[in-house]
């Protein structure tokens, strides 16, 4: 390839990983925050893998995938990267909030019960796999389809599908027996 068809390969690459910023960084953002269970270090690290993504722009290759599911291995490495240099078990975020803006306050004993049950969901989820928590992480985190989730973990979309539906019913059974009876 002529150094011209380099620079315009290049510059066609940087337009997509703009465009990918300004329709994916929320989703990149509330993926990392479910992972690591800090909101403002996701945001901080959103930003981070696409500063990452455009040093190794050079680097990328279309496989046919989507540059998308490429960023989101991005930001599964920086999450690895994060937890490797913490030294602990990752956990999800406090679901409360990711969706702090559910509720408007009109209703406080609505509220509380909301939070009560996210809390629960939280605690069940420890019990999950890695492998279940990063699934359901990109599946609702990230509101990604199996197959793009998928391509990021480099799995088949049926063992996606698969993992959800074994960490959801896993979920379940361990909400079921926490319920108090009635």
């Amino acid at each position: 390839m002529t150094s011209e068809g380099k620079t315009e390969e290049l510059s066609r690459k940087r337009a997509s990983i703009a465009a990918l910023f300004e329709t994916h960084f929320a989703r990149i953002a509330r993926y990392i925050a479910v992972r690591i269970g800090d909101t403002v270090m996701a945001e901080d690290m959103a930003s981070e893998v696409f500063v990452r993504a455009l040093r190794s722009l050079e680097n990328y290759k279309d496989t046919g995938a989507p540059m998308e599911a490429w960023v989101f291995r991005i930001a599964r490495n920086l999450i690895v990267d994060y937890y490797r240099s913490r030294a602990r078990q990752p956990a999800l975020v406090s679901l409360d909030e990711q969706h702090n803006n559910i509720e408007d306050g009109s209703d406080p004993e609505g509220m509380i019960d909301h939070q009560l049950e996210l809390e629960k969901l939280n605690q069940a989820a420890q019990y999950l796999s890695e492998a279940q928590r990063e699934v359901l992480a990109l599946r609702f985190g990230g509101e990604m389809t199996s197959e793009e989730a998928a391509r990021v973990m480099g799995k088949g979309p049926g063992a996606v599908r698969q993992m959800q539906s074994d960490a959801i019913k896993k979920l379940r059974q361990i909400l079921t027996k926490t319920q108090p009876e009635q």
